[in-house]
């Protein structure tokens, strides 16, 4: 198995590894969300030093994760990829689709480098008549079992929203939860926005929220971001600063920006020059580590 080496001055934690890419207590992987298949290197990220990347695919492009992961895995990065599932929940679950996921994780082996693959990440809004939390659940359960068998270098990781964990969802998270997972994936936003009456909400109280749910244990943060306050651009430098201190330390062992110009409300999670700074920042900090050799 591949071991992570560390970033800068940084030696990697001796120990059994939890999960295929393990960084260790107080070491974690930082990245952004990348957009398309661009291919990325640390040459290319130019003042950012990405050791992550996070990337998307709809039903039926399981191939161009495949190719994406392993461009990425080749550079040196931690992959941490989404598909759609090729079918109802319940249809994956129960293995309707084992020859498509047979295939996929069977290709995926074939990088021989750690991989984290979520199924269906952030299901809450996809509910129905046709598809409850049990079945998701229960797909999350198929899926890690096939890859433990096919691929064992790659860690499923069930991605659930923040607002999950808020009782102001009305949601009932303990339905979401998948025991047995290596790794709990729970994506984080500053609900915070310019020219509105939103409370600013620090990564450590969204995360200890979701902890007081699924306990001590590794967690990625697969997506994360922070609007830029124009009025107090310290504060939003600062944000950064705090989320990675308790990632550190609270054993969060990745977190990527979501670089994205996607908005539900017309204000983009674009990386601009403030919050650019700030990643920049961080992923030169000696706890970063990387796969690289």
């Amino acid at each position: 198995m591949a071991s992570p080496r560390p970033g800068p001055s940084s030696p990697a934690s001796p120990g059994v590894d939890r999960f295929p890419g393990d960084p260790g207590p107080g070491r974690l992987y930082v990245g952004t969300s990348v957009r398309g298949d661009v291919p990325v290197s640390f040459a290319a990220t130019g003042d950012l030093r990405i050791t992550m990347t996070r990337r998307y695919y709809r039903r039926g492009e399981a191939w161009r994760l495949i190719k994406m992961a392993a461009q990425d895995s080749r550079a040196g990065l931690l992959p941490l990829v989404s598909l759609k599932p090729p079918g109802r929940w319940i249809d994956v679950a129960e293995g309707r689709h084992d020859d498509l996921l047979s295939w996929m994780l069977g290709r995926l082996a074939d990088i021989a480098r750690p991989v984290f693959l979520a199924v269906q990440h952030e299901p809450e809004n996809e509910v129905s008549s046709r598809q409850m939390p049990r079945d998701w659940v229960a797909m999350q359960h198929h899926v890690i079992e096939m890859a433990q068998r096919i691929s064992p270098q790659v860690t499923v990781v069930p991605i659930l929203m923040q607002y999950t964990f808020d009782p102001a969802s009305g949601r009932t998270p303990e339905r979401w939860l998948v025991p047995g997972a290596a790794v709990q994936g729970i994506d984080l936003y500053n609900p915070w926005r310019p020219g509105r009456a939103v409370a600013w909400v620090d990564f450590a109280t969204m995360l200890e929220r979701a902890r007081a749910v699924i306990g001590d244990g590794p967690v990625v943060v697969p997506e994360f971001g922070c609007h830029t306050d124009r009025h107090d651009l310290a504060r939003t430098r600062q944000w950064f600063r705090d989320a990675f201190e308790y990632a550190v330390h609270h054993d969060v062992v990745g977190m990527a920006y979501f670089d994205s110009p996607h908005s539900d409300d017309g204000q983009s999670w674009v990386l601009d020059a403030v919050r650019r700074r700030a990643m920049q920042e961080i992923t030169h900090r000696p706890r970063v580590v990387d796969l690289r050799r």
